[in-house]
């Protein structure tokens, strides 16, 4: 009895095993086939599109700059900081930097390897 326990605990055990080690494949390959595609979606942006990721990032930037200034207006600090508007204009130039020049600089890294 006790053979025949432990023989179907460790075939449940393998079975699930096998299932599990399926599933992570198959989990593996669509999330690899999911960031080729937005690799490709990147690259391929239109100018239409690369401005409106730059537009929405900069709704991002200026939404933090406005809770910074909530919370200094609640601590009765000085409500407005020039050096979080001239961080905030930085990230905005990076990231448009970044967008417009995406490709660029994926082939050239492609082409080290």
């Amino acid at each position: 009895m006790k053979k025949k326990t432990k023989e179907n605990l460790q075939n449940t055990f393998e079975r699930w095993l096998k299932e599990h080690k399926i599933k992570n494949k198959e989990k593996q390959e669509y999330q690899k086939r999911i960031s080729q595609e937005m690799e490709e979606e990147k690259r391929n942006l239109s100018r239409k599109g690369k401005f409106r990721k730059i537009f929405i990032w900069t709704g991002v930037v200026i939404a933090y700059d406005i809770f910074r200034m909530v919370l200094r207006y609640y601590s009765e600090r000085n409500l407005f900081e020039i050096s979080d508007l001239v961080f905030s204009a930085i990230v905005i130039g990076i990231y448009s930097y970044y967008i417009f020049n995406y490709s660029k600089l994926k082939d050239e890294n492609e082409s080290k390897k």
